[in-house]
């Protein structure tokens, strides 16, 4: 699956460097040397799960209250005005 990726991601930047029938190797090579540093955050995995799952717990609980409030009032003004036309 990496080897597939690497030699997907060559081919993508050797079509976006072809020009007047030729392509630009040195410019893809070039492309593809660039590293990226990845720094990763702290190791107190389960303590930073937990907060994020009860934050996540919590929004969607409210969120759903939320929602049902805005469908009941929305129902409340179809009505009040299909009344009014009656």
């Amino acid at each position: 699956m990496q080897i597939q990726n690497q030699i997907n991601k060559f081919l993508m930047f050797a079509n976006a460097t072809y020009e007047d029938g030729k392509f630009d190797l040195a410019n893809v090579n070039l492309a593809l040397r660039e590293k990226a540093k990845v720094k990763l955050a702290n190791n107190n995995r389960e303590k930073n799960n937990s907060i994020n799952n009860e934050w996540f717990r919590n929004y969607y609980n409210f969120t759903s209250y939320v929602i049902i409030a805005m469908y009941i009032a929305i129902i409340g003004m179809v009505m009040t005005d299909l009344q009014m036309k009656i």
